[in-house]
């Protein structure tokens, strides 16, 4: 039994070298009950501990390994049989729920492995076995998540014994910890200050016969005469127009067209269109993948920053919804997929900033359905790989 034992913690260990090179994802901590007698329904009685350990090697199906430690209560059914220890390599598959509310992950895993009965007897020998099952994890921060997990385990008895236990049940809940380069701090905001409109010079009055009297009742600098804004009253820093009306300046710190006193989202980036509020409806996100892949290439993290720093600032209740796009090569329900797996990407990259909520981003994948130029072309098939966010604020129609 030691022999066996020994073969399947150097497979483990063999197995985490191996994922390692490809990084860890995350590490769970985990409590449950089992069900080891089934044969009259399952009786969750026996007390479970497991951590699991989950890398990613840029696929959707990742590498997971199981350890897993279960207390027998009853050691009198089995002839003094006092522990279970359950090692396990599989794969793992997930899908983000973020927009049903419910979850941030749910996901499917399957593996085989095997199992150390502790004082085992002839009818519960230690045996290889496979197992498959169904978990959920719900986001409490960046840093942590609880998950639940449901685990199903058939024993393969090399034996053939009817006698032997032969499948287990097992309820979990527990810790989850992901792993990876801390998210980087969010730029401080800097302030873009737009120069004040130079004052408009007066116009120079011609000096007038000795015999003609310039008449400047409100001393603005325009004669009356040409003064269409009489009685003007003037203070050192009053500036006047040609005409010898007041001028006055308008201040619109982020060049949106929209005044500050007017604006509800000040600083919004360059070139972006805007609705009456000052706020964004739609902007084109500046942002690179790796060929085929939702890896968001490292040159694009600084667009990443100044888009999760605007979307901080936004108005309490605005939903942004990031819009995945390709051209037209290639199939399109691959295409599709891939669109929203690069938009989901994104949408995580924005929440690692911090200090946003993560139910106000949303993720969309539209595939080549909405192209903004010509596919026949290199460059319009390049315009047409994009990153969109549309914003919609609270009120808006």
């Amino acid at each position: 039994m030691f022999t066996k034992l020994s073969l399947a913690v150097a497979s483990l260990l063999a197995g985490s070298v191996l994922f390692a090179s490809s990084g860890l994802q995350s590490v769970s901590l985990k409590y449950g009950l089992t069900s080891i007698d089934n044969d009259h329904g399952w009786k969750l009685k026996n007390n479970s501990f497991g951590v699991d350990a989950l890398f990613d090697i840029g696929s959707v199906v990742k590498p997971r390994i199981d350890l897993t430690y279960i207390k027998i209560d009853d050691k009198a059914k089995w002839g003094g049989v006092s522990a279970l220890m359950q090692g396990a390599l599989g794969l793992q598959v997930g899908t983000d729920l973020d927009a049903l509310h419910f979850a941030h992950e749910f996901y499917l895993f399957g593996g085989a492995g095997y199992e150390y009965v502790q004082d085992s007897t002839s009818v519960f020998d230690s045996q290889p076995f496979v197992q498959g099952g169904v978990g959920a994890t719900f986001g409490l921060n960046k840093n942590l998540s609880l998950l639940t997990e449901f685990r199903a385990l058939q024993v393969i008895d090399s034996k053939g014994s009817h006698n032997d236990e032969d499948n287990e049940f097992a309820f979990f809940v527990g810790l989850n910890f992901p792993f990876g380069n801390a998210a980087p701090e969010p730029a401080p905001v800097q302030k873009r200050e737009v120069p004040k409109p130079a004052p408009v010079a007066a116009p120079v009055v011609q000096p007038a016969p000795v015999q003609i009297t310039v008449v400047d009742s409100d001393h603005d600098g325009v004669p009356d005469a040409q003064d269409e804004c009489p009685g003007t009253i003037v203070h050192e820093d009053t500036e006047v127009s040609e005409r010898g009306c007041e001028v006055t300046t308008v201040q619109d710190s982020d060049a949106d067209m929209v005044p500050d006193n007017v604006d509800q989202c000040p600083n919004t980036p360059d070139g972006v269109k805007v609705d009456s509020t000052g706020c964004a409806v739609a902007m084109n996100l500046d942002i690179h993948f790796d060929t085929d892949s939702d890896r968001i290439k490292p040159e694009s993290m600084e667009q990443i920053k100044l888009f999760a720093r605007y979307v901080r600032e936004l108005p309490k209740g605005s939903i942004v919804t990031i819009n995945g796009h390709t051209d037209s090569s290639g199939n399109e329900k691959y295409n599709h997929k891939l669109s929203y797996k690069r938009a989901v990407a994104v949408r995580k990259a924005i929440l690692a900033q911090g200090g946003i909520d993560w139910r106000m981003v949303k993720a969309v994948g539209k595939g080549s359905a909405e192209p903004v130029a010509d596919n026949s072309t290199a460059e319009g098939r390049a315009k047409n790989r994009r990153i969109e966010a549309t914003i919609t604020h609270p009120g808006a129609e």
